[in-house]
């Protein structure tokens, strides 16, 4: 009886011109369900990646907010001119076309080589959003009987509500997780799903009579549509109220993470929250209108007012140079054995954690130590501009987030800062207030962990250069073994290039044992399983590069890696650090590394788990501490001090060559250095070699396409820019979570600071 309803209803009306049933009616909405829920997610889920997307194109937060900006105007302006044009046609086929748009504008900004690029991609896929919720909640009341409609238009309109409590949040997680490009690839997906469940369950439906701009602005003179109209500008304030609500949540990841200092990983349930607060919300006003309308209206005014001061407090208690924290005595139960005294009118309001600092001392100058450095005018720099490098330390220092930080810059040859603050011993956030402090010098060695990874790569080229293997070479060539679960594909080139499939050690195996014990590497490489084909995605390699490339030219040389790296490079240059781990005897002159603040997401830790074999804690007592610092792992116990670390960028900065010693040609380091094709995934722009890159604009500083370098945990970074005859390096013994944008920030202010030559 049911059937019959729906299928003459539809006939009367114009609809469906052939018998359907309920089954089809409900199959077709649904498909259209399936369509909101992806237009809903594209447009929402920019605003908890837009911190990753800036940084990849190197625009600022804002200038990234104009991808929001410009869908919205794609909206505005589409819905009117779409619908228009979709008289021409009939409605399924005008809303397979609106899905085809949205694909194609996904689609684009999923590969988008610029931001000028990925703007348009926002653009084309903004086209399709008001006309087909226009298009399709009118398809969607034709397909069933009267009593019916209000029930087809919500379920359609479900997918959006869907979309904001689970695609968003889900959206942003695989971002943050994978690479936002990963996630507009998804949404496109969603988008196919959509167009093919149109085309499949969506009846035939006539095309509706033609209109023309015209007779649309005729109804101007409709007195009722006047009315209407003036209700409307009545309501203008309801607009500009909730318009508001948008314009703060756009920028939520950056406020969240930069400003209130939550994880990245927690944008993705602040997303589920506020998801949810719109379904409640929604389902409140349903019954109490005018309550939950003044509710609407007033709560951002108080919101933004508390945003406003709490946000002034942590700034004035934790980011001014003047208004620094300072300790005060001992504070019972803490692990720092002291307590916060923000010199700000805010003070004893709000307080940076008290367990997540380190101590800072109210003299910098009393534990900053500076090694030989050259008049910056002999590089056409000025001293203004080294201090001005040199506060933006001291800032980072003020956090305190780490205990010791050294940095070090060399420019046309000459050492142009050359500087270390804070203590290397006896400040960790653990250590007692009375403990035995030592200050870090510009020679103390710290471990770089992955910054091991930019030197590895050179000798990797040093070694290709000699004839011990090709980049097309298989590694299973030279390591057999390697050759199961399908790992007979990936070359050489795809490991260096952290495109071989294999970021992830196989469990029972665990990295830390690994590294430790050469001959369990070896099994543990045989039996470890790919996680897809090689030169599908570019996931960071971030333990298994290292395993691969130490007995890859083991295997091949007859020698091990730092055995090449101080016979050909350290010795004839008079290193005395710089190499992967340091003999027994050094141990206790390397700067002990610290957690410092609250631990990673938990997103993080168990992608950080699968790809170290373990966690993110590394060597949990100082039997195992003092065992990783004297292995070899080239992709991650590179000892050196920041000095020495930005010579041997200075080498690759002069093209191969340093004080009449040539490590490789000019064109073997071009080879390193030239930027890897593009594939999807979380790695960032690289070279063939692996080093991480600039560009025209990057995180790095504008005009840095000569930029190549490679970062270590969490804080650390060498690198080289030749076009500027710049190299240089910093290392730091915190590792925390709310200071790891700081030394690429730092590395824009060097790049601004000392322009391209030439």
């Amino acid at each position: 009886m049911a059937d019959t309803n729906i299928c003459s209803h539809t006939a009367r009306s114009g609809g469906c011109r052939n018998p359907c049933s309920a089954r089809i009616a409900w199959s077709s909405i649904f498909a259209l369900t399936i369509g909101a829920f992806g237009i809903g997610t594209t447009e929402f889920v920019i605003m908890g990646l837009l911190p990753q997307i800036a940084g990849d194109y190197g625009v600022t937060i804002p200038t990234a907010g104009l991808l929001v900006t410009g869908y919205a105007l794609g909206v505005v302006a589409g819905a009117p001119v779409m619908t228009v044009l979709g008289t021409k046609i009939s409605r399924k086929r005008m809303l397979m076309l609106l899905m085809g748009l949205f694909i194609v504008g996904n689609l684009i900004s999923a590969v988008a080589p610029s931001f000028a690029v990925m703007l348009t991609g926002r653009i084309v896929a903004s086209l399709a959003h008001g006309a087909f919720f226009g298009i399709g909640s009118v398809v969607a009341a034709e397909l069933v009987a009267p009593d019916k409609k209000a029930g087809a238009i919500a379920t359609m309109f479900t997918g959006l509500t869907i979309a904001n409590i689970v695609g968003v949040p889900l959206g942003t997680f695989i971002g943050q997780a994978i690479g936002w490009r990963t996630t507009f690839v998804i949404v496109a997906a969603v988008g196919v799903a959509g167009l093919i469940g149109i085309a499949k369950l969506v009846p035939a439906l006539p095309r509706p009579e033609t209109a023309r701009l015209g007779q649309e602005f005729a109804a101007l003179r409709n007195v009722q549509v006047m009315l209407a109209m003036a209700m409307a500008m009545a309501m203008a304030m309801t607009v500009l109220g909730f318009g508001g609500v948008f314009a703060a949540i756009t920028y939520i990841a950056p406020m969240m993470t930069q400003v209130a200092g939550f994880s990245d990983g927690s944008v993705t349930w602040l997303l589920v929250l506020f998801g949810i607060g719109m379904f409640l919300g929604g389902r409140y006003a349903d019954l109490h209108l005018m309550p939950m309308l003044y509710a609407t209206l007033g709560g951002p005014e108080a919101r933004v007012t508390l945003l406003q001061r709490t946000t002034t407090q942590w700034s004035a208690a934790i980011d001014s140079p003047r208004e620094c924290v300072r300790p005060a005595g001992e504070h019972p139960g803490s692990e720092l054995g002291a307590s916060w005294e923000p010199r700000s009118p805010y003070a004893g309001r709000m307080t940076p954690p008290m367990t997540a600092l380190v101590r800072i001392a109210p003299d910098l100058d009393a534990v900053t130590t500076i090694g030989p450095e050259s008049d910056p005018a002999d590089t056409g720099l000025t001293g203004g501009d080294i201090e001005a490098i040199w506060r933006s330390v001291q800032d980072w220092y003020r956090m305190g987030t780490t205990p010791a930080i050294q940095v070090c810059l060399r420019h046309r040859g000459h050492i142009v800062l050359n500087r270390a603050i804070g203590y290397g011993w006896g400040n960790a956030p653990k250590d007692a207030p009375d403990a035995d402090k030592r200050l870090v010098t510009p020679d103390s060695p710290f471990c770089g962990f992955s910054t091991a990874k930019g030197v590895a790569a050179a000798v990797m080229f040093m070694l290709i250069e000699q004839g011990a293997f090709t980049l097309d070479d298989r590694v299973c060539d030279h390591v057999p073994e390697f050759s199961g679960h399908g790992k007979d594909r990936i070359t050489i080139g795809d490991v260096m290039s952290h495109s071989a499939g294999v970021p992830f050690i196989t469990p029972p195996y665990r990295g830390s044992e690994l590294v430790l014990d050469e001959e369990l590497a070896v099994r543990g490489l045989a039996d470890l399983v790919p996680s897809w084909r090689p030169n599908r995605f570019r996931v960071y390699h971030a333990m298994t590069a290292g395993l691969i490339q130490r007995l890859l030219v083991q295997r091949a040389t007859g020698r091990a890696m730092r055995d090449h790296l101080r016979e050909q490079v350290l010795e004839p240059l008079g290193f005395r650090w710089n190499n992967f781990g340091v003999r027994p005897e050094d141990v206790d002159s390397v700067v002990p590394s610290v957690r410092v603040g609250p631990g990673p997401s938990k997103v993080w830790r168990h992608l950080a788990g699968r790809a170290l074999g373990g966690g993110l804690s590394g060597p949990t007592d100082e039997s195992a501490a003092r065992a990783f610092l004297t292995a070899e792992l080239p992709s991650g116990n590179l000892v050196t001090t920041a000095a020495e670390l930005s010579r041997f960028y200075e080498i690759l900065s002069r093209g191969g060559e340093l004080d009449g010693v040539r490590i490789m040609r000019p064109d073997t380091l071009d080879a390193a250095t030239r930027p890897a094709r593009w594939l999807p995934g979380v790695a960032g722009r690289v070279s063939v070699g692996g080093y991480e890159l600039g560009a025209r604009r990057s995180k790095f500083g504008p005009d840095t396409g000569s930029h190549f370098g490679r970062s270590g945990l969490t804080t650390q970074y060498g690198w080289a820019d030749p076009a500027r005859s710049l190299s240089g390096a910093i290392l730091t013994s915190g590792k925390a979570q709310a200071d790891m944008d700081r030394p690429s920030r730092l590395v824009a202010q060097i790049s601004t600071a000392i322009r391209p030559e030439g």
